[in-house]
């Protein structure tokens, strides 16, 4: 499971990480995205960028449960949203992954 919290896109689509964290909930999990996300919207507009905040969370033990499935079928979903958020990677994820 995961989301993608994403704050203030007047700019333009959210940009922001994508990490993978054990959470208590599921709740935690929203609530640490959307947070994470405003704060990107803050990072982005510091740096001047002409971009949104976002943030990519997704639910599990990145050393136990991430495989090319999870994250295949993660990325496509953002690709559907045709540039309305861009991501990198973060916590409990490599290069490879990406």
């Amino acid at each position: 499971k995961g989301i993608i919290g994403m704050d203030d896109r007047s700019l333009g689509g959210g940009v922001g990480g994508r990490g993978m964290w054990r959470y208590k909930c599921e709740e935690d999990g929203i609530i640490d995205g959307l947070r994470l996300g405003r704060g990107m919207r803050y990072k982005n507009g510091a740096a001047g960028l002409k971009v949104g905040g976002g943030k990519r969370v997704m639910i599990g033990d990145a050393g136990k449960e991430k495989n090319e499935e999870m994250f295949g079928g993660f990325g496509g979903f953002i690709q559907g949203l045709n540039g309305g958020y861009m991501s990198a990677e973060e916590v409990g994820r490599r290069v490879e992954d990406m």
